[in-house]
């Protein structure tokens, strides 16, 4: 199905290969998004030819319409296939083609999801097939190789080969050559036709996660600290670089530079001549998700902790970073019990609400969903395949963002007489789904005095107030005016204003936890109302 969000005014908007021109030019709002729940988290990422959309998740492969993600077609239409789809799509002569884990291939007709054929492998297939020029090529568990014709599915070869020192990594191609790496640090360029290496390269290192990349007629390649590129045709090293930082998953090259990770979210960026682009790592924050994509003259980077990171290729800053939330209230928890008053929070902090009721087992808040793989970038659109089994598209003509983040204060409630000593926490609700926050934007005053915060992935920020702390003073009786002034990544400002009023001859607050049995109910009390934060999970 297809989810729309509410953006900016109400409105919602109606394959990447190295080198394809792509005019994304930065942060933009959410266009829409389509979401397929399944219960096996798809792998690979959308790919796009002629307006059309196509992705395989669970148990099915889709086209989607680019501009609006309307569904065009499912493949099976009625009964869903007897296994999950595990690989991008290939488009390849008015042919839909993927991979299963039930050892089968699927070929559909591209415009109506027609079956065409379908091939059942000797071995259950290791990781992505791969085009090799009339062939679709694949290796498979069992260690061999094997090719079949795109136009019939049917066996190319004689028997499959051996790779008797086995896979290590991921494949490619490369015009009718086959690229795959072996447990003895070997990559091997494989003709097809011939069944004879074209040319094999040794390496030192390579990770478990290793993939060679074809941009134009180079393929490059991460060796432990190093990014190296080869002559695809003959396998002459023709580009090396070093990170002094072991790397993993894939480069990616957009013409001008390339782009490599680490494991833990570091990126590095050279220009063609090996050099540096900036003299300085750039850290993301989180480990990384999946390789890094060319989206213009950016690299789209995704992270585990959900989001998807664009860096200026040119400068090394980081110009956005937007956060996939899951759709609905999506917790582990078996079972939870509402305390009198509250009802099951929906807020980012768990069930319970701020303090509404207690959940019967523990309960573990989804904050964000991690890629399933790189970006795509076809045009103005930057996609990206969620491993909730969503997709979403970003683009700043399909979509609208005037508007700016919004600010809720959960905690006290606006007008509240309360004391102003510590114990005392302010707590707020910030969020923005068309473009993301911009959290170098905010920005939290109490009669104009700037205070200290914490702003976590849940979009829960919380000002304590401590006699120890240089800024978050103890505050004085009177009517104070709480500030919180935030923007989201295109610029859309949100200066929101609450007041309390301090009275120091009460006792302190205490923000109520998910164990507050008190029927106070209403919004912002003890098992009361929206809540979120204070019942479990990730919530401050």
């Amino acid at each position: 199905m297809r989810i729309m969000r509410t953006l900016s005014v109400g409105l919602a908007a109606m394959a990447f290969s190295a080198f394809v021109h792509a005019d994304f030019d930065g942060p933009a709002p959410l266009a829409w998004r389509w979401i397929q729940p399944t219960s096996s988290s798809p792998l690979g990422k959308p790919v796009v030819q002629e307006g059309v959309v196509y992705v395989a998740v669970g148990q099915r492969m889709y086209a989607l319409d680019k501009e609006t993600g309307n569904q065009k077609w499912k493949f099976p239409l009625v009964d869903p296939i007897e296994g999950n789809f595990k690989s991008t799509v290939l488009l390849v002569d008015g042919l839909a083609i993927a991979a299963a884990d039930n050892k089968t291939l699927y070929a559909v007709d591209a415009k109506t999801g027609e079956s065409k054929w379908t091939y059942i492998a000797p071995a259950p297939i290791y990781r992505e097939p791969t085009i090799t020029g009339k062939q679709i090529t694949f290796g498979m568990t069992d260690n061999t190789i094997t090719s079949i014709k795109i136009a019939d599915g049917q066996p190319a070869w004689n028997a499959p080969i051996k790779v008797y020192d086995g896979f290590l990594g991921r494949v490619a191609s490369y015009r009718d050559d086959f690229l795959y790496f072996t447990n003895a640090y070997d990559m091997v360029s494989l003709k097809t036709t011939t069944l004879k290496a074209n040319w094999t390269k040794r390496f030192t290192a390579l990770s478990p996660d290793v993939e060679p990349v074809v941009a134009g007629d180079t393929v490059y390649v991460n060796s432990s600290t190093y990014v190296i590129g080869l002559n695809a045709p003959g396998g002459r090293k023709v580009f090396e670089a070093n990170s002094n930082d072991r790397l993993a998953f894939a480069p990616a090259s957009n013409g001008e530079a390339i782009a490599a990770v680490t494991a833990d979210g570091k990126v590095y960026l050279f220009k063609n001549n090996g050099l540096p682009v900036v003299r300085k790592e750039i850290d993301l924050g989180s480990q990384a998700a999946a390789s890094p994509a060319p989206a213009g003259n950016f690299f789209a980077i995704p992270t585990r902790n959900g989001a998807i990171n664009l860096v200026n290729a040119r400068t090394g800053d980081i110009v956005w970073s937007y956060l996939i939330r899951p759709i609905g209230d999506v917790s582990s928890s078996s079972s939870s019990q509402s305390g009198p008053g509250g009802g099951r929070g929906q807020g980012p902090g768990g069930a319970g609400g701020i303090g509404g009721g207690q959940s019967n087992t523990p309960t573990t808040k989804v904050l964000a969903v991690p890629a399933a793989g790189p970006a795509v970038v076809d045009g103005n659109t930057l996609m990206i395949l969620g491993l909730d089994g969503s997709l979403l598209a970003f683009d700043k003509q399909l979509g609208v963002d005037l508007t700016p983040p919004s600010v809720e204060q959960l905690w006290p409630s606006a007008g509240d007489v309360i004391s102003g000593q510590p114990p005392l926490e302010f707590i707020f609700r910030i969020e923005d789904e068309a473009s993301g926050i911009d959290n170098k934007t905010l920005k939290i005053d109490i009669d104009g005095q700037e205070m200290d915060y914490e702003f976590g992935r849940d979009g829960i920020a919380v000002v304590r107030i401590s006699s120890l702390s240089k800024k978050n003073k103890p505050l004085s009786n009177g009517r104070k005016t709480v500030t919180v002034t935030v923007a989201d990544w295109l610029g859309n400002v949100n200066k929101a204003t609450f007041q309390v009023v301090i009275d120091n001859s009460l006792r302190p607050l205490v923000r109520p936890t998910g164990n507050d049995n008190n029927n106070n109910g209403g919004r912002g009390g003890p098992g009361g109302g929206r809540g979120g934060f204070g019942g479990g999970g990730d919530g401050r």
